[in-house]
């Protein structure tokens, strides 16, 4: 690129005092350009470690917390694979968790829904309380299901 510029200034007749001013010109914007990148991408990188500290402090207190052993990401992975990893870690805790509590949530409806209605089908709890817990959406699907049954 510089040789097109010089070329190009010898065809126009820039005198040479000129053409090294703005080649100076050319690499102070070049280098201010680099600077601000490197520190874009500094910055880039600490969030990333900020971001594995959070994680990994959340995958420990999880492990703890649900008696499991916690398995650090190995060390020959990148900033950003091990970011990606731990993040999938807590994202699949977390998942499991919730799963785990919808089905304990509908266990004990069943049960509760047996205790008050023992000759109904405690498979049809989900369809009469689902509305009041899950919204509209439930409501018409309880309703058409009710519906069928009758």
């Amino acid at each position: 690129w510089l040789d097109d510029l010089q070329e190009l200034w010898g065809e126009v007749g820039i005198p040479p005092e000129q053409q090294i001013t703005r080649i100076k010109v050319v690499y102070e914007n070049l280098s201010e350009l680099m600077r601000a990148m490197v520190d874009e991408e500094k910055s880039r990188r600490d969030g990333y470690i900020e971001n594995i500290s959070k994680c990994r402090a959340e995958c420990m207190r999880l492990a703890e917390e649900l008696e499991t052993q916690y398995e650090e990401p190995p060390e020959d992975y990148t900033v950003l694979k091990k970011e990606k990893t731990l993040r999938n870690q807590v994202s699949r805790v977390y998942w499991t968790i919730k799963s785990d509590e919808r089905l304990s949530f509908r266990v004990i409806l069943e049960s509760i829904y047996e205790v008050l209605n023992p000759q109904r089908s405690s498979s049809l709890v989900f369809i009469t309380l689902a509305p009041s817990i899950l919204g509209k959406t439930a409501d018409k699907r309880a309703t058409s299901a009710t519906k069928r049954s009758n």
